[in-house]
């Protein structure tokens, strides 16, 4: 069996077959290096990695408890300095490394390159992450009279820009001998059917195997034998966009010593339910991280018997570990957590499929200025659909007049509108219809009122309707009053209307509660078919399960009263 076969018969077995027909169109020297790649892949595990993505955390079949913990902030002077005394001994004699993961790009931080060279204002004064990073470890370097081994995990898409990066900045006064650079693991990217993605290197695309890998990419890329090397005992991991990470925590190192652990963590209570962060448990009485993607509702908003989140205790990435530890965990397999995100890739007949940029002209050619490719981009005018898997999005007339008056330049060159009808409404602006599985969602963008909404509303079936709501001041109407809101959602007919943008300027800023008034006032006489849905910071509208709301509420918690006896001096004490 030549090396082909074996490619097509592992493809067939793994239902890749889309990938067979996409050689079709490589050369020889193409088609050989996918070859290569494939018969490296771990099918069984990327197989065995998507199915356990699909499911959710079931707790009936595993028993989740509270995690005990202690509470820094209640323990004396005294006892924190003992613990600071038993971590810094520990530090002064060079057997504490830190390890920063620093994989990942600033995309979401509006940063094109490496998150460390995110440059951040602090006390007026520009920083990079890496820089503030550096501070941190010049400080404690000065407390304890030493250098501390700095290990930076970057990732194949960043090492060599990031290492740039350093040299250029000659390490911010970092002694580089200290500094070990060193890549975490790569998997392929499946798409949400399971499907091999291909990049545009005409190769299955690949993505860093997240801040688990740490431990064995440690071990593979013998960075775990040079801290050996330094006769390194505790090692503390962090993640390099957590600015106010304490590295090198002595109390929390003599914590971890005095209770003769090899792992400790830190954590923070959560701000509210809905926060997107990891939290601690304990799942059939082992100590456990349940991801926020994988946190059931009911057991996010659980409230215990002090009144707080039962499940309030966040991972926030400060995590310290023997280097025993370290090495037992490097050699395990590890469970992993699903991350969706969007990416461009190659369809079988080798074209690029693109994450998208959509909108009309003018914000079309306003992204490409600020550098987002062309080939990105998908301009559409009232009228225009677009389907991407199981969603469809139509493009529709938007109302917005502020955008026709206001003109590219502000400068002396700006043109000269008086006494012009602008008709270039299609090209700044447009509403959209998005049509889901779940339902039809209409977004008006920046409109204002126009009985052209019942056009739309007679078009199409929309179930959700957001509209921008806001207290226009006078001289200026950009905004949908209280009555328009009412009358757009009238005229569209739709369920439930959502005003937006109502809180995002603070000349603009309105009050919610004048349309529920006028609602109340106008609801019977009109016969309205809808009703409006006010959305709180915080929170969340699930549609069809929350079409009835009229208000966002947090979980309000004590359903379990009475449930179990009570411990207190008169039933009726409370």
């Amino acid at each position: 069996m030549d090396k082909l076969q074996e490619v097509v018969l592992i493809l067939k077995e793994y239902n890749q077959e889309h990938i067979i027909k996409y050689m079709e169109n490589l050369n020889e020297k193409e088609k050989e290096e996918l070859e290569e790649q494939i018969l490296k892949i771990d099918f069984h595990q990327l197989t065995e990695l998507y199915e356990n993505a699909k499911k959710i955390i079931e707790i009936k079949e595993n028993k989740i408890e509270k995690i005990d913990y202690i509470d820094k902030q209640k323990m004396s002077n005294s006892q924190k300095q003992q613990l600071s005394d038993i971590g810094g001994a520990v530090v002064a004699t060079g057997k504490y490394a830190v390890v920063t993961m620093a994989g990942g790009q600033g995309t979401r931080l509006g940063h094109t390159g490496p998150k460390g060279t995110f440059k951040l204002d602090v006390y007026g004064k520009g920083k990079y992450l890496f820089e503030i990073l550096v501070d941190n470890l010049k400080e404690a370097n000065k407390k304890y009279q030493t250098t501390i081994p700095w290990y930076i995990m970057t990732s194949k898409e960043n090492h060599d820009e990031t290492y740039q990066f350093l040299e250029k900045n000659n390490y911010f006064g970092y002694d580089k001998n200290y500094v070990t650079l060193f890549m975490q693991g790569e998997l392929p990217l499946v798409s949400l059917d399971g499907k091999l993605l291909i990049g545009k290197n005409k190769l299955v695309k690949l993505a860093s195997d997240g801040n688990g890998g740490t431990f064995a990419s440690l071990r593979l890329s013998g960075a775990l034998a040079d801290m050996k090397e330094r006769g390194i005992e505790w090692v503390f991991i962090g993640s390099v966009d957590n600015v106010l990470l304490k590295m090198v925590d002595t109390i929390l190192l003599g914590f971890a010593i005095d209770k003769g652990v090899q792992i400790a963590s830190k954590s923070i209570v959560k701000a509210n339910p809905e926060e997107k962060v990891g939290v601690f448990c304990k799942m059939n009485g082992h100590p456990k991280v349940i991801e926020y993607s994988e946190l059931p509702e009911k057991m996010a908003e659980e409230i215990d018997d002090d009144g707080e989140l039962r499940y309030g205790e966040s991972h926030v990435m400060c995590n310290l570990f023997t280097i025993d530890a370290i090495e037992d965990i490097s050699k395990q397999p590890l469970i992993y957590h699903s991350a969706i995100k969007k990416n461009s890739y190659l369809d079988e007949n080798g074209k690029e499929i693109p994450v998208p940029f959509i909108g009309p002209k003018k914000s079309v050619e306003l992204w490409q200025k600020w550098g987002v490719p062309a080939d990105r981009c998908i301009t559409v005018k009232p009228g225009d659909t677009i389907k991407i898997k199981d969603i469809e999005i139509v493009a529709l007339d938007s109302f917005d007049r502020t955008c026709i008056v206001t003109t590219d330049s502000t400068g002396p060159d700006r043109e000269e509108l008086t006494g012009v009808c602008p008709t270039d409404m299609d090209d700044k602006a447009v509403n959209y219809l998005v049509k889901t599985p779940g339902g039809n969602i209409y977004h008006s963008g920046d409109s204002h009122f126009s009985i052209y909404f019942a056009k739309h509303g007679k078009d199409y079936d929309i179930d959700v309707a957001f509209g921008s709501f806001g207290e226009n001041p006078i001289g200026m109407q950009d905004k949908m009053t209280s009555i328009d809101i009412l009358r757009m959602a009238e005229n569209l007919r739709c369920k439930v209307v959502v005003p937006i943008h109502w809180d995002v300027w603070t000349n603009f800023q309105a009050d919610c509660d004048e349309i529920k008034v006028l609602y109340d006032f106008k609801k019977d006489r009109n016969e309205y078919k809808f009703h409006p849905f006010f959305w709180q910071v915080g929170g969340k509208y699930v549609y069809p399960q929350d079409k009835d709301k009229i208000y966002y509420h947090h979980r309000r918690g004590f359903e379990d009263c009475f449930e179990a006896p009570q411990n207190i001096p008169f039933r009726s004490c409370l």
